[in-house]
């Protein structure tokens, strides 16, 4: 949050733990933490992050999603399986 003495009120980071879930559309993101920062639309998983988006997964140990972009970069040891829909 902002302070009194700069008059904002605004949420400036949010911060979840024990097992967090972002859906968006078909892609879904799985992790032990997360931080997300409105400012930026920043979104930080961490921790046995497991990716799935439609029938491919990703898993590592941090993903970085910039959710203004649409963009994404998976970190750690990365681990991908692809799978053809018609599987």
């Amino acid at each position: 949050y902002g302070t009194e003495e700069d008059g904002n009120n605004d949420i400036k980071e949010m911060y979840a733990t024990g097992g967090v879930t972002f859906t968006n559309g078909i892609d879904d993101a799985e992790s032990q933490e997360a931080t997300y920062t409105p400012d930026t639309g920043d979104l930080v998983m961490t921790g046995d992050v497991l990716l799935t988006q439609g029938t491919s997964i990703l898993s590592g140990q941090r993903l970085v999603v910039d959710l203004e972009a649409g963009t994404g970069v998976m970190e750690g040891r990365v681990r991908t399986i692809f799978q053809s829909e018609n599987n």
